[in-house]
């Protein structure tokens, strides 16, 4: 339990660390408020913040790795870390700006390979997800098997499509090309959000979770799971 204490700590600080970067963007580039599309940052502000998302994931995938020797739990630890980082960047953000204003708001999720997009409460949905999952898996409660890891890759896929889905038209329908950074920085400062693929999210968002309710229950049913001490 103490280590489950760190590491939330250590997720919930960094999630301060991520808003608290987001308040001075917004400070120079959004003085009246975020909204979309968005306002054109100097060349080496945007690399900046491609190559600082870029070290977040890094940052949290070498929590995971710190956190367990065994690599099923160092994946559990990895999500379980960017699921409360996640959710706390929001938390802050609403401490510090009151924004968002609701779980429906818009917002830019993440910049790479293109712009994510979405209302606040899709990511918190996969947040939720992902913390129930790391948690299964680090009590021991979880046996996968092909069926069930082929359900939550292909619904984890069918969430970042639906995300990445209405930017990566709109750029295709300007450029014709995916592959140009250059372009899709530009795409993204004329790029506004309209309507978010909620039925595609919903359906991948259920296939995720249909292939978590499996492992548990695979486990339940399972006579040879040996134990294992828990958090290691």
């Amino acid at each position: 339990m103490k280590k489950l204490f760190v590491v939330t700590l250590f997720a919930i600080s960094m999630g301060f660390l991520e808003s608290a970067v987001v308040v001075y963007l917004r400070a120079l580039y959004y003085p009246n408020g975020f909204s979309f599309p968005l306002t054109a940052m100097h060349g080496t502000i945007i690399t900046t913040e491609l190559w600082r998302e870029l070290a977040t994931i890094l940052m949290l995938m070498g929590i995971g790795y710190l956190s367990s020797v065994q690599q099923l739990k160092r994946f559990a630890w990895f999500i379980y870390s960017f699921a409360i980082w996640d959710i706390f960047y929001y938390v802050f953000l609403y401490l510090l700006l009151a924004w968002p204003a609701s779980l429906a708001t818009w917002d830019v999720l993440f910049l790479l390979p293109v712009m994510w997009t979405g209302p606040v409460f899709a990511p918190f949905l996969i947040c939720i997800s992902m913390i129930a999952l790391a948690l299964f898996i680090l009590v021991n409660m979880v046996t996968l098997n092909r069926f069930s890891i082929g359900l939550m890759l292909t619904g984890t896929l069918i969430c970042l499509m639906a995300f990445m889905q209405e930017f990566t038209l709109y750029h295709w329908q300007l450029h014709g090309s995916l592959f140009d950074m250059n372009s899709l920085i530009t795409s993204g400062y004329s790029f506004i959000p309209a309507q978010f693929p909620l039925m595609l999210f919903l359906l991948g968002y259920l296939i995720l979770n249909t292939g978590i309710f499996l492992a548990v229950h695979n486990n339940s049913k399972s006579k040879f799971n040996k134990h294992v001490p828990l958090f290691i």
